[in-house]
């Protein structure tokens, strides 16, 4: 379960959707109407703080709910969640040069932790008019993502699992939204997943396609980035797959597929002499088979 602050935003739900589609339930608390001893009492796998109209210090919680979880429950701030997390560690809120409400900026990345396996750069949507400051940043947060002009738009402790961005993953405008929530809940799960454990990411994916629906291709890719990572059963993969083949992939289907398989492609040394045989099977019924053998 992930426990969700509410900054009285109107994003929030949208971040409850999002990681709905993602198979994570959320409590949905306001930062007024819960003691930091009742959120840490609910032991949630995870913390995300939402979007708000105001400053940091008028986020009721949030200040004090870092400082308590930090080290214990992997925490997400989104746009005053990560003002808050840049506050709560030293850092300086001030004002951005230019108020952004509802543009969309490129977002450049370093490719690792929530940004993993995002382009660079991607888009993503901006409402803001507050900034963690980039000069005097103290060296316990790390930048991790900035505007072209170097403001930045998304940072993480140095050595706990607490990150924040400054754009809205969970806007319909924001490119690969889906991809960055998902990031953040493998970092959360595996951290606290037990052996053996076999997370829920399909159960969303299998009641969508259960009700004759289909995937979008940000949601295709996180399904099978869990197939492929070991993180459904036989019998789930067996339900999608069935599914998907009865009233036929969609192009977003595939394309989610193929961007779940390509982020996840290693090179492979080939010992000297190798010759690698691939062969491609037609069909006629619309399907691709490749099969390779390096001998």
């Amino acid at each position: 379960m992930i426990l969700l602050i509410d900054n009285y935003d109107s994003f929030t739900f949208n971040l409850v959707q999002f990681f709905g589609d993602l198979g994570a339930e959320c409590a949905v608390h306001r930062n007024d109407r819960i003691s930091v001893e009742e959120a840490l009492a609910m032991r949630p796998e995870a913390i995300v703080l939402s979007p708000g109209p105001c400053t940091p210090n008028e986020a009721g919680i949030c200040l004090d709910l870092i400082a308590a979880a930090a080290g214990k429950v992997p925490i997400l701030g989104v746009c005053l969640g990560h003002q808050a997390i840049g506050q709560a560690f030293g850092g300086r809120v001030v004002r951005a040069p230019v108020p952004m409400h509802g543009k969309i900026s490129p977002i450049r990345h370093q490719g690792s932790d929530v940004f993993e396996t995002l382009p660079d750069p991607f888009e993503a949507t901006r409402y803001h008019s507050l900034i963690v400051e980039r000069e005097g940043l103290p060296e316990t947060l790390i930048p991790t993502a900035f505007t072209e002009d170097g403001l930045i738009m998304g940072l993480r402790h140095r050595d706990l699992p607490i990150f924040g961005v400054q754009f809205h993953p969970e806007s319909i405008a924001t490119a690969h939204g889906h991809t960055l929530l998902r990031n953040f809940l493998g970092i959360a799960r595996g951290r606290n997943q037990g052996p053996g454990e076999i997370l829920a990411d399909l159960k969303p994916v299998l009641d969508r396609l259960g009700r004759g629906e289909t995937m979008s291709e940000e949601l295709a890719e996180a399904a099978f980035g869990a197939v492929i990572d070991g993180k459904a059963n036989d019998a789930q993969i067996a339900g999608m797959l069935m599914a998907m083949r009865v009233r036929r992939e969609t192009v977003a289907e595939l394309t989610g597929a193929v961007r779940a398989m390509r982020a996840r492609m290693r090179p492979i040394a080939a010992p000297p002499g190798a010759i690698d045989v691939c062969g491609t099977g037609g069909d006629g019924v619309g399907t691709l088979n490749i099969s390779t053998a390096v001998t």
